[in-house]
């Protein structure tokens, strides 16, 4: 038996896992005993009167915050000192709130109780990796520790305690996501600091080779509306839009009156996933004036309809970059004369009625880019100001009034609104930044933030907000 824990102690990096729980019992018993306290001397370490005992010990956690049913990674280092051949307890405890967990070598999780992951002799560790797979929410201590006497009991005298702490916070799924594109690969990611990214390509591999040039998500979250190669052979060297349901178990290309649907840059699909609204035209004007124009699919059945012009009304050459309602009425767009400058914002009809600008630039305000819909029937836009550069305001549909969200974010592009209200944004102006596009998640009135995605330079071209 002795063997088989001090294998998986080398294998695994459980020991790393036993002294962070000894030490979160450590810390949930502190305020029940004077004892503990004499043992600590600084924030992360504890020397007793025999320090030489134990020459150095530490746990890191690899990430401080994870999601809710994934794994946690510490790294454990221990360096024995006179202790050699000295048989000790080792303990890895978690502390969360009151509740106290010890962590099970056999089982290989956090058991509540206390009792010490290891008994023998001392072993060395160098920067041992040890996952510990998380079932709770919570914010957790979790403890390292070193007990000279290998009684199975917790000691707190001078001289028989030495360890090390980190921090851990499991947050819940929020249910808010954000898509978008990154060196030729699309993502999703929970909108929740700390989340990890989930690289969607790689899961279209399971399906098919190719490559995406863009992705969006549906209000609801249900349905993810990819521009992709694969999948069809007449989306090959020019990419066609596919859809998926959110585990992207079965992506389907949608052929609308028999043939594949192109797109040129951003597209939408409503919550039903019935009906995708997208961007097409010519370098030159058609018939209608149009250079582009939004377009309608919708499902009749297991079928497609003929794309269906939903811009016909409108006054200005290019129509792109659209955003559908959460009830799947309306879409927001850009619109303007030319391709990038002076964009106002319109709206109109799924079924192409009830066209209006929402928003016009003026001298003071040159240009209006990727708006969306807010849960409070607001937009938010991103506005080239001359006073203010690039930042992200808010405009009343009705009065046409506008608001800035938060100045202090310069430079805070292509920003889409979740189901709460918060908006995510591309901002290139976060401290100590080499100036590339970021994920930034700010409170709906600005007032607070934090930076979901850094040191990641995303395609400033749209992202996708969703709620589920």
């Amino acid at each position: 038996m002795k063997l088989l824990i001090m294998n998986l102690f080398f294998v695994t990096g459980i020991t790393r896992h036993f002294y962070a729980a000894m030490f979160a019992m450590l810390l949930f018993l502190l305020p029940f005993s004077n004892l503990f306290a004499d043992t600590v001397v600084n924030d992360n370490h504890s020397r007793s009167v025999e320090p030489d005992f134990v020459a150095e010990i530490g746990i890191k956690a690899i990430k401080s915050t994870i999601m809710v049913d994934s794994t946690a990674t510490f790294s454990l280092f221990l360096q024995p000192g006179t202790s050699d051949d000295t048989p000790v307890d080792l303990w890895l405890l978690a502390v969360r709130g009151e509740s106290l967990y010890y962590f099970d070598l056999l089982s290989m999780k956090f058991v509540s109780g206390l009792n010490p992951t290891y008994q023998g002799k001392l072993l060395a560790l160098d920067n041992v990796q040890i996952p510990v797979f998380y079932t709770r929410t919570g914010d957790y201590t979790i403890y390292f520790g070193v007990d000279t006497i290998a009684n199975g009991r917790l000691d707190f005298g001078p001289g028989e305690l030495f360890f090390s702490s980190t921090s851990l916070k499991v947050n819940a799924y929020s249910g808010h996501f954000i898509t978008y594109l990154y060196n030729g690969e699309v993502y999703r990611v929970e909108a929740v600091q700390g989340a990890s990214p989930e690289n969607i390509s790689k899961k279209l591999d399971a399906s098919a080779s190719g490559e995406e040039n863009s992705i969006n998500v549906s209000p609801n979250g249900d349905w993810y509306l990819i521009s992709t190669d694969r999948f069809h052979d007449d989306c090959a060297g020019w990419p066609c839009l596919a859809l998926s349901d959110n585990d992207f178990s079965n992506p389907e290309v949608i052929i609308a009156d028999g043939s594949v649907v192109h797109n040129e840059g951003a597209s939408a699909v409503d919550s039903s996933g019935k009906r995708v609204v997208f961007s097409l035209g010519s370098d030159y004007p058609g018939e209608d004036g149009h250079i582009r124009d939004l377009w309608l699919v919708e499902r009749e059945g297991t079928n497609w309809s003929a794309p269906f012009m939903i811009t016909v009304d409108s006054p200005f050459l290019y129509n792109n970059v659209p955003a559908v309602s959460q009830d799947g009425a309306k879409v927001l767009f850009e619109c303007g004369n030319e391709p990038y400058e002076n964009k106002s914002i319109c709206e109109v009809s799924l079924d192409g009625s009830g066209f209006r600008v929402i928003f016009a630039p003026d001298k003071e305000y040159l240009a209006a880019r990727t708006p969306d819909y807010s849960p409070d029937g607001t937009v938010v836009a991103e506005l080239d100001s001359v006073e203010y550069g690039e930042s992200i305001f808010r405009i009343s549909p009705v009065t046409g009034q506008i608001s800035p969200i938060n100045l202090e974010f310069s430079n805070d592009n292509s920003p889409c609104v979740l189901g709460d209200g918060r908006i995510a944004s591309l901002w290139l102006n976060r401290e100590g930044s080499d100036g590339i596009h970021e994920l930034k998640i700010m409170e709906k009135d600005g007032t607070k933030y934090f930076m979901l995605l850094t040191d990641t330079d995303i395609i400033d071209e749209i992202l996708g907000c969703s709620s589920w």
